[in-house]
């Protein structure tokens, strides 16, 4: 909806809480859930070292020689639906040793598989133990045939999430955006679940003989209460006939001049919201009752369009203002205007799997493509929608 006066702002207000009032958002749900996996990974030469079934895991660095260890982290979230939001993320874990006091500890999204095997370290397990087949090492991401593209693990050189970690016997816990984001990319399919790397904020020893690592309790912790716990709050999908993906709020390709929108919507127009694709009816063929709606607009024509593909891996490309998210095959489904008369939000009124040609088991991704002739934030004068896709039933 575009706000242009305060008393139309009030109005806005005022009608959504009618329509919370008469259509209840889906509850929010929470899984808690243990590490399937974790590993450390050992820089000590030759960096062949690991600790997949041993209880401990390991950050930081050695006080003797500055050796780095680097702790890997993996969740199994399949048991959260296609389609869902993530609201927060919170991962705790149980500090058992320590050489130093409070420092920082960055979490880090991975970006390949990597291995937990059978290895398990002796005494303190400080050192690690030789990897066994599967394991990941500092040089290997699957000791010993399947190296990292950079030694010490593959992962976003921008950290997702620091904590203070402290004393023994202390849960830090860290939460942020960043790990919100990165959750729901992999909910979403626009990024495998590789999970995350821990790894102290420098890992430069700038004092002789002082050390910074850390020791946790891992997922084979005797102790079921200290192992690394994820915690996901989330609210599952209403039931729409389809989900949507693509969208320009930083979860993804970003937007072209940082114009981020809100959660799930396009990139941001000149009124500061991105539009927001989103559809009723059903997937059904026979019923052909589908319709989409395109809302948050700009004043001006629009055009619901229909690609075969999700573009860049269902993260989109910069075009214009906003991201092109539905490619190939592209078929134009009807132009339709929004103003103030349709509170700048406006619908198709045809049927779309006619228009888009569609047949049952087919997967079709949807956008709505918009003038932006206000104060454009990329002056490029026309913006997208978040995508939308919907697999075709009989």
């Amino acid at each position: 909806m575009r706000f242009t006066h305060s008393s139309t702002l009030r109005m806005a207000h005022a009608a959504l809480s009618l329509s919370v009032v008469l259509c209840p958002l889906a509850p929010a749900d929470v899984l808690s859930v243990e590490s399937d996996k974790d590993n450390t990974m050992y820089e000590d030469a030759p960096g062949t070292n690991s600790n997949g079934s041993g209880s401990y895991i390991f950050t930081g660095f050695q006080a003797s020689n500055g050796w780095v260890r680097r702790a890997l982290l993996h969740f199994d979230l399949s048991s959260i639906p296609a389609g869902s939001t993530v609201n927060s993320v919170q991962l705790s874990l149980r500090v058992t040793q320590t050489v130093t006091g409070p420092d920082s500890y960055d979490l880090h999204r991975v970006t390949s598989d990597w291995g937990e095997a059978g290895s398990d370290a002796p005494g303190q397990e400080g050192g690690g133990t030789a990897a066994q087949d599967g394991d990941a090492t500092w040089v290997s991401a699957f000791h010993p045939s399947t190296s990292w593209g950079q030694a010490g693990g593959d992962f976003v050189a921008t950290m997702s999430a620091t904590a203070s970690v402290d004393a023994i016997g202390s849960t830090p816990v860290w939460s942020s955006a960043g790990m919100t984001a990165d959750v729901q990319l992999w909910i979403d399919g626009a990024q495998p679940n590789f999970g995350w790397v821990l790894k102290h904020t420098d890992e430069i020893q700038t004092t002789l003989g002082a050390g910074k690592a850390k020791r946790f309790a891992s997922r084979e912790g005797t102790t079921p209460s200290q192992r690394p716990t994820l915690v996901v709050d989330f609210t599952p999908n209403a039931g729409g006939p389809g989900a949507s993906f693509c969208s320009g709020d930083g979860s993804g390709t970003a937007c072209p001049c940082g114009n981020s929108g809100g959660v799930g919507e396009g990139c941001a127009n000149d009124t500061g919201s991105g539009a927001l694709l989103s559809a009723t009816g059903s997937n059904s063929l026979s019923a052909d009752d589908l319709v989409l709606s395109a809302s948050q607009l700009t004043p001006g024509p629009g055009l619901f369009f229909q690609g075969n593909n999700a573009i860049n891996g269902s993260n989109g490309n910069a075009f214009g203002d906003g991201l092109r998210c539905a490619g190939g095959g592209v078929r134009r489904l009807e132009v339709q205007f929004a103003n103030s008369a349709n509170s700048f939000t406006t619908t198709t009124t045809i049927s779309v799997s006619t228009a888009g040609a569609t047949s049952a088991g087919q997967t079709k991704r949807y956008q709505y493509w918009y003038r932006d002739s206000g104060t454009s934030p990329c002056s490029s004068l026309f913006n997208l929608s978040n995508g939308y896709e919907i697999t075709w039933s009989a």
